[in-house]
């Protein structure tokens, strides 16, 4: 009976890992359309993460844009994306992979480039 319980456990927590622990942009972080954006990561669970995925609106409903990135090597822990100059400046979020195994960035802004 332990060891049945113990299988449960150890397949439940092996279900419900993060793809990957996001270290930038975190909450708040402010970019600037025209410049690179560093995104970092942390332990991930996965060789690849399948798709970087840019966001926008409320965070429990984010809808989705633009793959930016796809088959990145998740041991680097980076990707540095150019914003395009056709970016509008707002609110945005990035999606790490895709369902059931995905992790989210925080919220940050996208602002103008300085005149």
């Amino acid at each position: 009976m332990k060891f049945t319980i113990a299988v449960i456990a150890g397949l439940f927590a092996a279900a419900s890992a993060q793809l990957l622990s996001v270290t930038a942009p975190l909450d708040g972080a402010v970019y600037t359309i025209g410049s690179p954006a560093n995104i970092t990561w942390t332990k991930p669970t996965t060789d690849t993460i399948s798709q970087i995925e840019l966001a926008t609106g409320d965070p429990s409903n984010l809808q989705h844009l633009d793959i930016i990135a796809s088959n990145v090597p998740a041991r680097t822990g980076f990707y540095i994306w150019n914003i395009p100059s056709n970016i509008t400046a707002g609110q945005y979020a990035f999606i790490f992979g895709t369902s059931p195994n995905v992790a989210y960035s925080g919220r940050f802004t996208i602002q103008n480039s300085a005149p």
